[in-house]
C-alpha cells in the first residue's frame, strides 16, 4: 500500500506567508496554495482581510464544491464567519477536537442564544449533542 505525500506539494503560498497573515495560521505547515485559496471579501481600511486559511476542494464534476478550513484561531472567528456568509455554506463538517492535549483549540459557539460576530447575527434555532457529535442549525 503506497501513502500519501507529506509536506507541501507543488505550488506557491505567497498569501499565507504574508508577515500580516502569518499569525492567522494555527500550524505554520498547513497553509492554503495560492492557486486554491478562499478569498473574502476585503473590509474597507483593513489590509489582508481577503486572507483565510482555507482552501477550494472540487467535488465529483463541480469545482470548488467545498471549502477545507483550518479551526478558527479566536483572532480569526470572524473572518470565519464571515467566510461561511460569503460563499453561502450550507453545511459545516468541523473534523477536529476543541481540545488537543487539554488546550482549548477553539471557542465553541453557543447552543442556543443567538450570537454576533461583528457584523454577523448567528441565530440557533436547533441544537442535537450525543457522545460523538453535536449537529446545529442556524436560522
Amino acid at each position: 500500500m503506497t501513502s500519501l505525500p507529506s509536506g507541501h506539494t507543488q505550488g506557491t503560498f505567497e498569501q499565507a506567508n504574508k508577515e500580516e497573515n502569518r499569525e492567522k495560521n494555527r500550524y505554520p505547515n498547513i497553509l492554503p496554495n495560492d492557486h486554491s485559496r478562499v478569498i473574502l471579501s476585503p473590509v474597507d481600511g483593513t489590509p489582508c482581510s481577503d486572507y483565510i486559511n482555507a482552501s477550494y476542494i472540487d467535488g465529483y464534476k463541480e469545482k470548488n464544491k467545498f471549502i477545507a478550513a483550518q479551526g478558527p484561531k479566536q483572532e480569526t472567528v470572524n473572518d470565519f464567519w464571515r467566510m461561511v456568509w460569503e460563499q453561502k455554506s450550507a453545511t459545516i463538517v468541523m473534523l477536529t477536537n476543541l481540545k488537543e492535549r487539554k488546550e482549548k483549540k477553539m471557542r465553541n459557539t453557543p447552543a442556543h442564544s443567538p450570537f454576533i460576530l461583528r457584523y454577523i447575527l448567528c441565530v440557533p434555532s436547533s441544537c442535537r449533542i450525543s457522545s460523538v457529535q453535536t449537529c446545529r442549525e442556524f436560522l
